[in-house]
């Protein structure tokens, strides 16, 4: 009799050890997971804010370029005023008059930059505040994932795992869904 109970107490401790284990195990993939999914998160961000700002950079080249070229024409516009020095009246009156444009589209070029200079700083404080609320809902499913898969039997932990397998593919595809919206909103950008 004293042998039975030994055998069943050793037994019950045996799955004791065996259920601790089984939620160490869990609580460690959890953390993996957890892990995984942040550092996706904050490559994927610097990704897009590389990809963002490497657009703006283009444009700002492109829109260097349009100055130089009209400071290269309005160099020649003012050569050609030195030499018409000796003509009458109305056509110094008229070089005035072409200068004043070309600074005025000068104006409106350094308009255009700061614009978009401003729309890539909106655009890197939407993927941020993105990137962080995405990461603030990630942790709080991880937690509650861990706090069912604690309370359910073994044979719920495979279960648990495949939704949480479903809510990180979910939250990998809404990512994508944001990349093509930020990729979307740069090619209007660029057309317009």
């Amino acid at each position: 009799m004293w042998r039975k109970v030994k055998v069943l107490q050793v037994k019950v401790q045996q799955v004791k050890v065996q259920q601790v284990k089984v939620q160490q195990a869990k609580v460690q993939q959890a953390k993996v997971l957890q892990a995984n999914v942040q550092q996706a998160q904050v490559q994927q961000a610097e990704v897009l804010q590389a990809k963002v700002l490497q657009a703006h950079v283009q444009q700002a080249q492109v829109l260097q370029a349009n100055v130089q070229q009209a400071n290269v024409q309005e160099a020649k516009v003012l050569q050609v005023k030195v030499q018409q020095a000796q003509v009458p009246q109305a056509n110094v009156q008229q070089a005035q008059v072409q200068q004043a444009e070309v600074l005025q589209a000068k104006v409106q070029q350094a308009k255009v930059l700061q614009a978009h200079v401003q729309q890539a700083q909106v655009l890197q404080a939407n993927v941020q505040q993105a990137n962080v609320q995405e990461a603030k809902v990630l942790q709080v499913k991880v937690q509650q994932a861990n706090v069912q898969q604690a309370q359910v039997p073994q044979a719920n932990v495979q279960q648990a795992k495949v939704q949480h397998a479903k809510v990180l593919q979910a939250n990998v595809q809404q990512a994508k869904v944001q990349q093509a919206k930020v990729q979307q909103a740069k090619v209007q950008q660029e057309i317009e």
